[in-house]
């Protein structure tokens, strides 16, 4: 599977006190790599809210640019990382653990997993749940 896509992205978010889930649906460009796959992808939620993301897939490891909110995370399953989120208050700097990451992009339907917890100053901020699949346009 490779070219341009459909994308769907549903995403749960669990942090103290609540959970939010996100649906979101748009349009990218998948490119095979030398060591993996490359996704670049917009999409938009019924309530406005918009994402623009570059995902890099390679070694076992994703590499995703919110593109959005300016920021970048290393989802890696053999080691936590770190990330440098912006916010009102200045950049907050979080751990990040990942649980789970799979993809399956060989063949239509594609589909891309990843699970993952952000955690500062010993705190879970927040336990994500991203899943985003790909459909030829």
């Amino acid at each position: 599977m490779e070219g341009h896509v459909n994308v769907t992205v549903l995403s749960r978010s669990r942090y103290e006190g609540g959970e939010d889930v996100l649906a979101f649906a748009g349009n990218g460009l998948l490119k095979r790599t030398e060591r993996g796959w490359h996704l670049r992808y917009t999409a938009s939620s019924q309530d406005g809210s918009h994402m623009a993301s570059d995902v890099r897939l390679e070694d076992g490891r994703a590499t995703v640019r919110n593109i959005t909110g300016d920021y970048t995370l290393l989802l890696d399953p053999r080691e936590t990382t770190q990330a440098r989120i912006p916010t009102q208050l200045g950049a907050l700097t979080m751990a990040v653990t990942t649980r789970g990451l799979d993809w399956q992009l060989e063949e239509a339907p594609g589909r891309i997993m990843m699970d993952y917890t952000l955690t500062a100053l010993g705190q879970t901020l927040s336990d994500l749940h991203l899943t985003v699949y790909l459909t030829y346009k």
